[in-house]
């Protein structure tokens, strides 16, 4: 049994006048520090598309596509799956790529983001990502934007 009674009155007592101890988060927004790791944000413009975020992702969330894929030369015929891939060669411009990061395996370790060797990868602030479809969580950063006119992609 308890050996003091009146310890656990008296620290009742004093928890009841002092302040909360957590925040109220619906109501106020919670601050996060400088090294807080949110949702990935990529950057279209500084990648090279050499997959090192995708290789060294320990959840396999991230996955580097390049966008226009009938500008490139050659292409990559893999043994196990025949599937072809193209290669990072272009045959004019410069080259474009898109990521797609599954949020449903991301571990938020950030480790993408320290191995990029161009900062296109980054940590934001961003928390609040609770959906209610699964499939909805994708991200898919850097997608084509429509083309204008009448030429479209297979014509």
């Amino acid at each position: 049994m308890a050996a003091k009674p009146g310890r656990a009155l008296l620290e009742a007592l004093r928890c009841l006048f002092s302040k909360p101890a957590t925040v109220s988060y619906p109501n106020g927004a919670p601050t996060t520090t400088e090294s807080f790791r949110g949702r990935v944000v990529f950057d279209q413009d500084k990648c090279i598309g050499c997959r090192m975020c995708a290789k060294d992702c320990p959840s396999a969330a991230i996955d580097i596509r390049p966008i226009e894929p009938e500008q490139y030369k050659f292409a990559y015929t893999s043994k196990s799956t025949g599937q072809k891939t193209p290669l990072a060669v272009p045959k004019f411009g410069k080259r474009s790529f898109m990521c797609v990061i599954d949020l449903n395996r991301c571990l938020f370790c950030a480790q993408c983001v320290y191995v990029c060797p161009k900062q296109a990868l980054s940590s934001s602030k961003e928390y609040d990502m609770a959906c209610f479809d699964k499939t909805t969580i994708i991200d898919e950063q850097g997608k084509p934007a429509p083309r204008q006119g009448k030429y479209k992609r297979g014509q």
